[in-house]
């Protein structure tokens, strides 16, 4: 079942808001999902709630309403605002158009002029969903705890499918010291907000000209070292960002921060698949079963989480199979220890997929590569526990 698009309404007039709520019932696959009679009270339900669409009350004295208008079409870059307003002034309609208004709604409401508002708007975002489902597939790489390999697993899984060939791209989400770039001997000049245009929105040839590229064919888009924060991106940024890449390239390889914040909200909820990297240690396990309490939480199951046991050893006291019964959940793929390898690799700034393919860390990346490319014709969510098979390391 498609998903219904949101609606949150700001307005005074009460009887404008039982009005909206009637017109809307004709709408199977819209929703409202909240009321406010202010912008400061609507401003904390959009937050909650991320709208795809906003309908604002727009008074004679606008210039209020229009700073929130320009606020939210800052964060919030993907939701629409309406304006609707008794005044037919063209300089105060002109006015809204330029704080990022998108439509016009007349006072008191107009059935066939709201109608053919939101069914403009139904298309628009049935139209974008199609264009993402038709792209290329976003892979996140993540765990709940840190120094498990999650970097070191989502760039060699990255070269490996870049030197197959395939169109690949890996982001770094760890806008503070991300390490993606380090162990591929990189030197970014561009931050992830360079790729916005001065609206806040994603700027195609800026976000081409940020790309990075390196030896092996992979693509990166990161941070630059600088002193102090880098300029704030916002989790509705990361997603346009994440969603035109995907549009460009087979394979988006992100590598997350090991935090369940907004931003990682959104790259988890745009990706096709999510690598839950985990070890063979009882702290390990402790995360993994509250990631996947998330995960499970915010409705993912096998066909989009698979767990990936790294640095496994025959002298591991818990066994994959301990592990898997443990968490209650399949462990999809598992890459063999090799720390003197992994640590040259990262020291040199050299992925091992490349210096060392025939060492066993990297045959099972390899192999984790071409399960990738053999279940294209499958689908992004192809095969449950079969997706990567078991043992692999």
């Amino acid at each position: 079942m498609a998903q219904k698009t949101s609606i949150v309404i700001i307005d005074s007039e009460a009887a404008f808001r039982r009005a909206v709520r009637q017109q809307m019932g004709g709408f199977p696959n819209v929703e409202l999902v909240g009321e406010a009679e202010q912008p400061a009270g609507g401003h904390e339900l959009i937050m909650r709630t991320h709208p795809d669409l906003v309908i604002l009350e727009l008074p004679q004295r606008a210039e209020e309403a229009l700073t929130w208008v320009e606020k939210w079409r800052t964060e919030f870059p993907a939701m629409r605002v309406y304006a609707s307003s008794a005044s037919k002034n063209p300089d105060l309609i002109l006015s809204a158009l330029r704080a990022g208004v998108s439509e016009y709604i007349s006072k008191p409401l107009e059935t066939k002029e709201f109608r053919n508002a939101i069914d403009k708007l139904v298309r628009e975002i049935e139209n974008e969903t199609l264009h993402l489902t038709q792209g290329g597939e976003i892979v996140a790489v993540f765990s709940k705890k840190g120094g498990l390999g999650v970097t070191t697993i989502a760039v060699n899984l990255a070269v490996a499918l870049a030197a197959r060939a395939q169109q690949t791209c890996i982001v770094d989400l760890a806008f503070d010291l991300g390490d993606v770039a380090s162990q591929l001997d990189l030197r970014p000049e561009f931050m992830m907000a360079d790729v916005l245009d001065k609206h806040g929105r994603v700027d195609p040839g800026r976000l081409q000209s940020s790309l990075l590229k390196h030896a092996s064919g992979l693509y990166y888009l990161g941070e630059k070292e600088i002193v102090g924060e880098p300029e704030a991106v916002t989790p509705v940024q990361v997603r346009q960002v994440l969603a035109h890449l995907k549009e460009t390239f087979r394979y988006v390889i992100v590598d997350l921060p090991h935090t369940f914040d907004t931003h990682t909200y959104e790259a988890l909820q745009l990706a096709d698949r999510i690598l839950l990297v985990a070890t063979c240690d009882l702290s390990t396990i402790r995360a993994t079963r509250y990631a996947l309490r998330v995960f499970r939480s915010l409705g993912y199951d096998e066909r989009k989480v698979n767990i990936l046991l790294n640095r496994v050893s025959k002298r591991d006291t818990i066994s994959a199979e301990k592990f898997s019964e443990t968490v209650q959940y399949p462990v999809s793929f598992e890459i063999a220890s090799d720390y003197r390898v992994v640590i040259e690799s990262v020291n040199a700034g050299e992925p091992f997929t490349q210096a060392r393919p025939k060492a066993d860390v990297s045959k099972g990346i390899l192999r984790l590569a071409e399960q990738f490319g053999s279940s294209n014709g499958s689908g992004p969510h192809a095969g449950k526990r079969g997706l990567f098979g078991l043992g692999g390391g």
